[in-house]
C-alpha cells in the first residue's frame, strides 16, 4: 500500500508546493461548531452521501435542491410525521403507496422513481 507521505507529496506538487496544498484542505470544525449545526442539514448531509453512494455525485449535487424541496428541507418534525402517520406496519410494507393512502393526488402519480427528483 502507498505511503500517506508519498501521496502527499504528489498533491503537493500538483498544487504548487505544500502552502498551495494546505490552502485547500478544510479546517476541522470545533465542537462548539458541530453542536451549533441543525439536525436537519446533518439528516440532509447523511442522506445526500447515501445517494452519492450509488448515484453519481454530480448528478446528486446538482439535483440536491429538488431532494430538499420533496423532503421538506430534510425537517425531523415532518420527516418523523411521516413515520407517525403511515403506521408501523405500511412503513415497513413493501407495498406501501403514499397514493394508495390518499396522500398524494393520484393524478399525479409516476412510478418513475427519476419523477421525483
Amino acid at each position: 500500500m502507498e505511503k500517506f507521505d508519498s501521496i502527499y507529496a504528489r498533491a503537493a506538487e500538483r498544487k504548487g508546493g505544500e502552502q498551495g496544498l494546505e490552502s485547500m484542505v478544510s479546517k476541522p470544525l470545533t465542537r462548539d461548531e458541530v453542536a451549533a449545526i441543525p439536525e436537519d442539514r446533518w439528516l440532509s448531509a447523511f442522506s445526500m452521501k447515501v445517494f452519492q453512494s450509488g448515484i453519481s455525485w454530480k448528478v446528486v449535487r446538482n439535483k440536491w435542491p429538488n431532494f430538499e424541496e420533496h423532503f421538506f428541507q430534510f425537517r425531523i418534525d415532518i420527516v418523523d410525521a411521516f413515520r407517525r402517520t403511515m403506521g408501523a406496519e405500511s412503513a415497513r410494507s413493501k407495498n406501501y403507496s403514499p397514493y394508495d393512502q390518499g396522500d398524494v393526488d393520484s393524478s399525479q402519480r409516476c412510478d418513475d422513481p427519476t419523477c421525483a427528483i
